[in-house]
């Protein structure tokens, strides 16, 4: 491991934020 990839990253932040607002900000940027 050590290298993080950009589903995982985003999959861990999903899993913290929950229903939080950043979780939409990160479908926009994944979006782009």
């Amino acid at each position: 491991a050590g290298k993080i990839t950009r589903d995982n990253f985003v999959r861990q932040l999903r899993q913290v934020a929950g229903d939080k607002p950043i979780v939409a900000a990160i479908r926009f940027a994944q979006s782009k």
